[in-house]
């Protein structure tokens, strides 16, 4: 859902920019081995510990630690989590001697936290700790608006990693991009724009630049493009236009079938509707 590029955003965006931004993955180690990548560990601490180490805390100090997927933590990682942020200090596995750490905690998670709470998989006292400012992200098939930011984005990146120059996306690109659902959400948009811009021809990414799923869409498509030189934020309000005012009249003007048709809420089609004043005939 891109929950990294969104707390990358808060961070380099806010007072503590010029500090670290740590990630660490709370599902991608075991619990023993989460807690020494969190919190660091003394030489000798255990079997493997040649070396002293510092945990993400020490390494983001001053700066943000993004803490992903925080649902999967232990209960016993939970209580030791929920110390260091209530102390501002930390302890590593096999030390005795209290760090004093400031850092920024941004968490998150795809659970349902209040539910875990009420099933006792998740401690309600770490769970206020940490619910001082709630974002909701929806998956990308819900926020579509999003795609040609995230796209220009990601254009921009994998641009400068290959060394080569900065490629664009036609309209009618951009429109296939638009209308696939997006299972893998932000991630497999980013994956599609990267193996595009590496393994494409041109300047332009084109539809043979796609995976075959989104090419096949190209086969349902009816759009007329327009010509002519067009500011990204005008043709994708074009292109919205248009496919907003198919949907409806597909669904005959009944704007929850539009919306089911669209992907999104009933909400953001009368939203939609309202910004490019489209009227029912």
């Amino acid at each position: 859902t891109g929950k990294e590029l969104v707390a990358r955003a808060i961070h380099f965006n806010g007072i503590l920019r010029k500090g670290a931004f740590v990630v660490a993955d709370c599902s991608g180690l075991a619990q023993d081995l989460l807690e020494s990548e969190l919190f660091g560990h003394e030489k000798g601490a255990f079997t493997g510990a040649i070396a002293e180490k510092l945990g993400k805390f020490e390494l983001a100090s001053g700066g943000t630690l993004f803490l992903d997927e925080i649902g999967n933590l232990s209960l016993a990682t939970q209580a030791k989590l929920l110390r260091a942020l209530q102390e501002k200090k930390i302890e590593r596995v096999g030390g005795v001697r209290p760090i004093k750490i400031e850092v920024r905690i941004i968490a998150a998670t795809h659970r349902d936290l209040e539910k875990a709470v009420r099933e006792g998989s998740f401690r309600e006292d770490l769970y206020y700790r940490l619910n001082v400012v709630l974002i909701n992200l929806p998956p990308l098939r819900e926020r579509k608006d999003d795609i040609p930011l995230l796209v220009e984005h990601f254009l921009r990146r994998y641009s400068s990693e290959s060394g080569g120059r900065l490629k664009h996306v036609p309209l009618k690109t951009l429109d296939l991009l638009m209308r696939y659902d997006w299972p893998g959400n932000v991630r497999e948009l980013e994956n599609v724009i990267e193996r595009a811009v590496v393994m494409g021809k041109g300047d332009a990414i084109l539809a043979q630049d796609l995976p075959l799923e989104i090419q096949k869409l190209s086969d349902q498509s009816h759009l007329i493009i327009s010509s002519g030189r067009l500011s990204l934020k005008k043709r994708v309000g074009e292109l919205e236009k248009e496919l907003i005012t198919d949907a409806l009249e597909e669904a005959h003007w009944v704007q929850t079938k539009a919306a089911k048709l669209l992907g999104v809420s009933r909400r953001i089609v009368r939203y939609k509707m309202k910004k490019y004043g489209i009227v029912s005939n």
